[in-house]
């Protein structure tokens, strides 16, 4: 099983849409302050969702993007998820 399903597991995190920052780090290995410097790239390929003062990120593209290997630019996401990968 790897890191991010197991991480899942431990935090029953099954049945939300959104991570938090904290969650959203936490599957990275990162610190918080650095994954607000990555979102604030505006190529950033998992844009951040503003909910009020809380900065939230889609689930499934989130994780979508791990299991894709984290690729450096949105426009580089979109162009796997269409091949698919």
């Amino acid at each position: 099983m790897n890191a991010w399903k197991r991480w899942l597991m431990q935090n029953n995190a099954d049945n939300k849409l959104l991570l938090n920052v904290r969650e959203a780090a936490g599957l990275l290995g990162i610190s918080r302050s650095f994954l607000y410097e990555l979102t604030a790239k505006p190529d950033f390929p998992v844009p951040p969702i503003q909910i009020g003062a809380k900065i939230m990120f889609n689930k499934r593209k989130w994780l979508k993007w791990i299991e894709m290997d984290c690729p450096k630019t949105r426009e580089k996401f979109e162009q796997l998820q269409k091949v698919g990968k």
